[in-house]
Parts: C-alpha cells; sequence; structure tokens
C-alpha cells in the first residue's frame, strides 16, 4: 500500500531532504488518499477512512547548545521514528493484534469501532513528520540537553516525566523540542532491536527501549499531529496522563506495564471512567514498538512481558513528581 504513497510523490520528492538508511526519504506531502488497511471483521457498518495529515513539513532549526553529534543522533532517531510508524501492523493499524489488545485494551476491534479511523490517521500522522528545507513552512526549535532551554521550560528534564519535551510556542511562533541528556543515553532502535533480541528476556519489551520511542511520544503531543480524538483537520489531546493504580496511588503511565494496567482497568481506583489511555502519549508509542518487534525487521517475535499486575513497576526518569 504504501508504494502507492511513494509513487505518487517521486515527482516532488527533490524538494525535501533525503535521509540516512536503506531506501528511506523523508515523505511529501501532497493530497494523496491512503487506504485504510482496517479490516472491519465486527459486523458493524463500515466507518469513515483514514487519510493521515497530508502536510506536515517542519524544518528543525538546531540550537547552539546542540553539537554535531547530538544533532546527527536526533535526526537518525527520526529515520528510526520512520521505520516504526511505517511498519504494516502500525501504518495499516491491525486492531486484532496482540499489540493492540495490550495497550489499546481489550476488546480492541469492538471497543473503538466507530473511531478506528482516527487511531488510524494519528499514527499515520506520526509516520508523516519529516525534516525538509529552510523553506517549510513551519520550522521546530531544537534544544540539546538539560536545561538547554530558557527557565522555567529548561527545568523540565528534571522536574517532568520524560526524555523529551515539547513546548508549544516556544519563541518566534516555533514550537520548542528539548532532548535531554537522559535521552542521549538510550540505545538507537537497530541497538535496542539487537540487544533485546540477545538479552536473556528477549521477550519483554522493556528490553528494546530506544530514542525512536520518544520521539514519537514528542510528535503525539503535537496537537496537529496527535490528533486523537478529534478528526483529520482537529486539535489533539495526546499529552502525558496519570492514573490511579491500587496500592500505589497516582501514578505516570510511562511504562508499559503501566500502560497495561490502566487498559485492562479503565475504572480507576476513584471510579472514574475516561480514555486517558489513548489521550496518553506513551500508549501509542509502546503499540507502535510492539507492533515494530513482530515484523521481520523488527526480530519477527512478540513481547508480552511485563505481565500485570506482577510485573506493574513505574518510570522515575526525570519526573521528581512521578507520584503526582
Amino acid at each position: 500500500m504504501k508504494l502507492l504513497l511513494a509513487l505518487s510523490i517521486a515527482a516532488t520528492a527533490s524538494a525535501y531532504t533525503l535521509t540516512s538508511g536503506p531506501g528511506l526519504t523523508t515523505p511529501s506531502f501532497s493530497p494523496v488518499p491512503l487506504p485504510s488497511g482496517v479490516a472491519d471483521t465486527t459486523g458493524l457498518p463500515p466507518v469513515p477512512q483514514p487519510t493521515g495529515n497530508v502536510s506536515i513539513q517542519y524544518k528543525l532549526g538546531f540550537d547552539k547548545s546542540c553539537d554535531g553529534g547530538q544533532q546527527s543522533a536526533i535526526l537518525d532517531a527520526l529515520n528510526e521514528k520512520h521505520l516504526i510508524m511505517g511498519c504494516d501492523p502500525v501504518f495499516e493499524t491491525d486492531f486484532n493484534s496482540a499489540a493492540a489488545v495490550d495497550y489499546f485494551g481489550f476488546p480492541a476491534p469492538i471497543k473503538f469501532q466507530g473511531n478506528r479511523w482516527k487511531i488510524t490517521n494519528t499514527l499515520r500522522n506520526v509516520y508523516s513528520f519529516g525534516n525538509g528545507w529552510w523553506a517549510s513552512s513551519t520550522q521546530i526549535q531544537v534544544f540539546c540537553g538539560d536545561n538547554s532551554m530558557r527557565q522555567p521550560e529548561g527545568a523540565y528534564c528534571t522536574t517532568q516525566p520524560g526524555y523529551v519535551h515539547l513546548v508549544d510556542n516556544y519563541g518566534d511562533d516555533k514550537d520548542g523540542l528539548m532532548f535531554c541528556d537522559s535521552w542521549f543515553r538510550l540505545p538507537t532502535l537497530s541497538g535496542a532491536i539487537s540487544e533485546g533480541g540477545l538479552s536473556h528476556e528477549y521477550w519483554n519489551i522493556e528490553n528494546y527501549e530506544n530514542r525512536a520511542r520518544h520521539w514519537i511520544n514528542a510528535l503525539l503531543m503535537k496537537k496537529n499531529i496527535g490528533t486523537w480524538p478529534t478528526d483529520q483537520d482537529g486539535v489533539g489531546d495526546i499529552a502525558r496522563q496519570q492514573f490511579t493504580y491500587p496500592d500505589y496511588g497516582l501514578k505516570w503511565m510511562l511504562t508499559p506495564s503501566a500502560v497495561k494496567w490502566a487498559a485492562k482497568n479503565p475504572i480507576d481506583t476513584i471510579g472514574t471512567l475516561d480514555d486517558r489511555v489513548l489521550k496518553n502519549a506513551d500508549t501509542w508509542s509502546w503499540f507502535a514498538l510492539a507492533a515494530y518487534i513482530t515484523t521481520k525487521d523488527g526480530g519477527g517475535i512478540y513481547t508480552p512481558a511485563p505481565y500485570v499486575p506482577a510485573g506493574l513497576k513505574f518510570d522515575t526518569v526525570g519526573a521528581s513528581n512521578v507520584t503526582g
């Protein structure tokens, strides 16, 4: 399916930056309809078809806080983001997969029947994000290291959860992205796949944590990219969410086990029924990574661990207020 998209953009491909990696280019964004690839197996009425955002072309402007090595690491991870989001079970969104059930909740094919096309739209929006020329209409300022942004945003690496922080309208009508020191200590996607596959618990997705996953998180929190729960042209509502866990209290949904538990228990201990699981950035990125690992390039296995509730744990990296 994606081959058709590639052919349709060939005429304008020279207007965009070529990126490293086998057969990878930053995609063009002509308004080309994309097939849904989402089979309706529930017998319910058909739903609108996803298209993906047709205009997500930015120029990354690196701040002086980013040296050459850091810039390369960020661009390489952006390329690897493309690999994850472009694999068939993500791009075509297999709602019957174990990954969908684990991270979106059971039964995923029925639970989101009327809105599955919006989920697929959001995933394709993240896939479509690319780094273009300076002529690109929109720019993003990129900062490297803790406290590389002005305060109070500069402190986010130590006061807020996450490895990459997005600040809307940071300056000169441009969004800002700050990659924390902790992000640069993470492995690349290729390194994580290699190391995870050789680990003594190769079935545990925690062993596949990588830089590209946090690029995905950052893009999901851009309101015109992470458009869930709105339609194609809406303003999304995806962020880092908290959930009340038995015996633990209020925690951030950052780890795969935290997401899995919340997806299986949508009513929290204070009786609140809401859609925080789908409004949580890490839900989407763990789903995408789990789905990618099932492909040939990702190793060809499913990673069912960590199991919940036995394996429930919470991430405290960069989050002094992780307990709420």
